[in-house]
C-alpha cells in the first residue's frame, strides 16, 4: 500500500482556532490513538493477506541490489515452469534434428552440435532437478524457493542461448532447400516402410489391449490414433513439398520436407513404443515370478527367525514383533499378486513395483540376521529385475512425452527427468554399491510411472481446435507432437507466416533454442 499523505495522519477531529477544554482534549487523544491502532492492525492484516496469496508484501525483505527482488514469487514460479517446458521442447526438437543430420553426414560433421546439445541437456536436467526439489514433500522457505526458481530460469536461458549460437551453422550443414528432391524420394520410401510396419504393429497393439490392464498400457495410450495422425500429416507435408517445388518455391518445399521428416520420425517412435512395451510387459511378467520366489524364500527365513527368537528381552521381543508383521505383510502381498497375475488383464508393472517394495522392507527387517556380504548379494539379486524394469518404464514414459509434447506440462517432464537421473545413478552404482543402486532403480521406476500418469492426464485435458480434425490431414496430431509450432508466439520472424497450404501461423521446428527453433529462411 502506498504511504498515506501527511494530512491523513493529522487529527481528523481537530478544529483550527478553537479552544478545547482539557477533558475534551484527553477524549480526542484517546479516540485518535484508537484510530491509529486500527490503522496499524489493518496494514498488518493486508500484508498477511498478500503473503497468503503468494505475493510478496510491500515490506518483504529482499536485497535491494537483487534484480529479481521486485518480481513476485508466484510470477517467478510461473516463469520457471514456462521456461522448463520451452527449453525441454527445444531440446527434444534439436535432438531429433541432430539425429537426422548425423544419419546423413556422420558424427564428425555434427560433433560441435552434439557437444552444444549435451551441455544444454546438462543445464536443463539440473533445472529439472531443482524443480523436483520444489515439488517434493519437503517444505521449502520463501528465500529457497525464489533462489531455485531463479536458477531454473537462468539455466534454461543458458541452454537456450547455447543452442541458438549453433543454428546458422546447422542450417548451412543441412541446406535442405538444395536437397528437396532426393529428400522427397527418401521420405516417400520411409513412409511406405512405416505403413507396411504399421499393419504388424497394429496386431501387436490389439493383442496388448486384450491381454493387459489399461494402467499397464498408459505409455501407448491412444497410439493407434496417433499412428494415423502422423501418416496423414506426412502425406500432407510431402504433397506440400512436391506442389511448391513444381511452382518453383523451394523454401516452402523445404518446410514441407522438414515437417514430413519429423512426422515420420515420430511414427517410428510410436511403432517402436508398442514393440518395446510388448517386450517389457513380458519381461515384467517373468520378473514378477522370480521376485515372488525371492519373497517366498525370505518369508520362510523370516518365519524361522521369528520362531527361533520367541519372546525374549523387551528389545528383542519388539524386534521379533516387527519382523513378524513385516513377514506377514510380504506374504499377503505375494498372495494378492499371484491372484492378480492369474486374472484376466493384469498389470505386471504395478505388480512388480508392489513386490519390490515388499521385498525391500522384508530385506531390511532381516538385516539383523544377515551379514553385510549377504545383504549386498541379496540387493544384487533384486537389482537384476529392478534395473530392466526401471529402464523399460523410463523409456516408455520418454517415448510418450516426446511424441505428445505439445500437451505435456512441467510436472510430467520433471518426474521423467528425475526418473532418468535416478536410473543413471543406479547404473553407475550397480557394480560397486548394489544396495544404493537398488534404491535408485526403484525410485526411477516409481518416478517414470508418475510421469506416465501425469502426461496421460495432460493429453486427456488437451483439447485441439475443431479445425484440427481429420479433414486437416493430421494437423492436430502434428501440433500435439510438437512438430508444428506457432511462429507468432515461438520466436519465429514474420509473425502469422502462411505457407499457403493451411498451416496458418504454424511451421515445423528445427535445431535451436525457443527463440530460434521456429524460423523461416526466406
Amino acid at each position: 500500500m502506498p504511504p498515506l499523505p501527511s494530512d491523513h495522519l493529522a487529527d481528523p477531529f481537530a478544529e483550527p482556532a478553537t479552544t478545547i477544554s482539557n477533558g475534551t482534549a484527553e477524549l480526542l487523544c484517546l479516540i485518535s490513538g484508537l484510530v491509529l491502532i486500527a490503522l496499524v492492525w489493518w496494514l498488518i492484516s493486508r500484508r498477511g493477506t498478500g503473503a497468503k496469496a503468494g505475493r510478496p508484501g510491500p515490506l518483504e525483505r529482499h536485497d535491494p541490489t537483487d534484480p529479481w527482488a521486485p518480481i513476485p514469487t508466484a510470477t517467478m514460479e510461473s516463469d520457471a515452469n514456462t521456461a522448463l517446458v520451452a527449453a525441454d521442447d527445444a531440446l527434444k526438437t534439436s535432438e531429433q534434428e541432430l539425429a537426422f543430420a548425423t544419419a546423413q553426414y556422420g558424427t564428425e560433421a555434427t560433433g560441435e552440435f552434439g557437444a552444444a546439445l549435451d551441455a544444454s541437456r546438462a543445464d536443463i536436467m539440473e533445472a529439472f532437478r531443482l524443480k523436483q526439489l520444489l515439488d517434493d514433500d519437503v517444505p521449502d522457505d520463501e528465500p529457497t524457493k525464489r533462489d531455485w526458481f531463479r536458477q531454473i530460469i537462468e539455466r534454461c536461458g543458458a541452454a537456450d542461448r547455447r543452442l541458438d549460437t549453433q543454428v546458422e551453422a546447422f542450417d548451412r550443414l543441412r541446406d535442405m532447400e538444395s536437397k528437396v528432391e532426393p529428400m522427397i524420394e527418401s521420405l516417400s520410401a520411409r513412409r511406405a516402410a512405416a505403413v507396411d510396419r504399421l499393419a504388424v504393429i497394429d496386431a501387436t497393439y490389439r493383442k496388448l489391449v486384450d491381454s493387459y490392464a489399461s494402467s499397464a498400457l498408459l505409455p501407448i495410450s491412444h497410439s493407434a490414433t496417433q499412428f494415423e495422425e502422423r501418416i496423414k500429416f506426412a502425406d500432407r507435408s510431402l504433397a506440400y513439398a512436391k506442389a511448391s517445388l513444381a511452382s518453383g518455391n523451394r523454401p516452402v518445399a523445404a518446410l514441407g520436407v522438414r515437417a514430413a521428416e519429423e512426422a515420420l520420425g515420430q511414427m517410428d517412435m510410436l511403432l517402436d513404443g508398442v514393440d518395446n512395451l510388448a517386450a517389457s510387459l513380458q519381461t515384467a511378467s517373468a520378473s514378477v515370478q522370480s521376485t515372488l520366489g525371492q519373497i517366498e524364500s525370505d518369508v520362510a527365513a523370516g518365519k524361522a527367525a521369528v520362531a527361533t527368537a520367541g519372546v525374549g528381552s523387551t528389545s528383542s521381543s519388539a524386534g521379533t514383533v516387527d519382523l513378524a508383521a513385516t513377514v506377514a505383510g510380504a506374504e499377503q502381498i505375494a498372495t494378492a499378486v499371484r491372484a492378480e497375475m492369474a486374472a484376466p488383464q493384469p498389470d505386471p508393472f504395478a505388480a512388480l513395483r508392489r513386490l519390490e517394495a515388499a521385498n525391500v522392507r522384508l530385506s531390511a527387517a532381516l538385516a539383523n540376521i544377515r551379514d553385510a556380504a549377504t545383504r549386498a548379494e541379496r540387493a544384487r539379486q533384486m537389482l537384476e529385475t529392478a534395473l530392466p524394469a526401471a529402464r523399460a518404464e523410463v523409456s516408455a514414459a520418454a517415448n510418450f512425452i516426446t511424441t505428445r509434447r505439445g500437451a505435456i506440462g512441467s510436472a510430467a517432464r520433471t518426474r521423467l527427468a528425475e526418473a532418468q537421473r535416478q536410473l543413471d545413478q543406479a547404473m553407475t552404482r550397480s557394480g560397486t554399491d548394489p544396495v544404493d543402486a537398488l534404491s535408485n532403480a526403484q525410485q526411477a521406476e516409481s518416478m517414470a510411472a508418475q510421469a506416465s500418469r501425469l502426461a496421460n492426464d495432460d493429453v486427456n485435458r488437451w483439447s485441439q481446435p475443431q479445425a484440427f480434425g481429420g479433414a486437416m490431414g493430421g494437423f492436430g496430431g502434428a501440433v500435439l507432437g510438437g512438430i508444428l509450432l506457432d511462429s507468432m508466439t515461438s520466436g519465429g520472424r514474420g509473425g502469422g507466416f502462411s505457407t499457403g497450404f493451411g498451416w496458418g501461423g504454424m511451421i515445423p521446428g528445427s535445431f535451436g533454442g525457443p527463440g530460434t527453433r521456429v524460423r523461416v529462411r526466406f
